[in-house]
């Protein structure tokens, strides 16, 4: 590319929509229903997931997904390093897989469990001060060009400042029950 954005304006004025609802809001729930919303108006794609790494087991763990069942996703962890998720949330590097057949860093666990069939993959790492909050996977885009990486992009870097800020605001929280 030659510098200039692949974004066009409308996508520049909805990734700023996006952000606003993204960082008015410190309840999780809400918080990860407005992201759902946001990114399924936003991007064409048969699904994506937001996958979230927990400080504790090191492991990344689906939190929200579109048209997949998270009950049946719940005992799915995956370790960093694992499947392509892992691989980006290890490298924090985005990964553009157009043929999953001919990635090694493939894992077949989520379609076995769910049935679905991931054919290609967008993976933008989520993070936050240099630290890997978790990965958004867009599966089966509908267009695997620069414009969708770009926004995705864009939109893991907003989710990472609201995932931080509801991460505080419930730490917080927790504290004033607590005291």
């Amino acid at each position: 590319m030659d510098g200039e954005s692949p974004l066009t304006r409308s996508d520049l004025l909805s990734c700023l929509e996006i952000s606003k609802a993204l960082t008015s809001e410190l309840e999780s729930k809400r918080l990860f229903r407005t992201i759902l919303q946001k990114v399924s108006e936003l991007l064409a794609a048969e699904l994506w997931s937001l996958l979230l790494l927990d400080e504790k087991t090191g492991k990344l763990r689906f939190e929200i997904s579109v048209d997949l069942d998270l009950e049946m996703l719940k005992d799915i962890h995956l370790s960093l390093g694992e499947g392509i998720a892992g691989q980006v949330a290890l490298s924090q590097k985005p990964m553009i897989v157009p043929d999953v057949r001919k990635s090694e860093f493939f894992s077949e666990i989520v379609d076995q469990q769910s049935g679905f069939t991931t054919r290609s993959i967008v993976c933008v790492p989520v993070l936050y001060g240099g630290r890997t909050l978790g990965v958004i996977e867009v599966v089966n885009p509908c267009d695997l060009s620069a414009r969708t990486v770009e926004l995705v992009k864009l939109i893991a870097d907003y989710t990472a400042i609201a995932v931080e800020n509801s991460q505080r605001y419930q730490y917080i929280e927790n504290l004033a029950i607590h005291d």
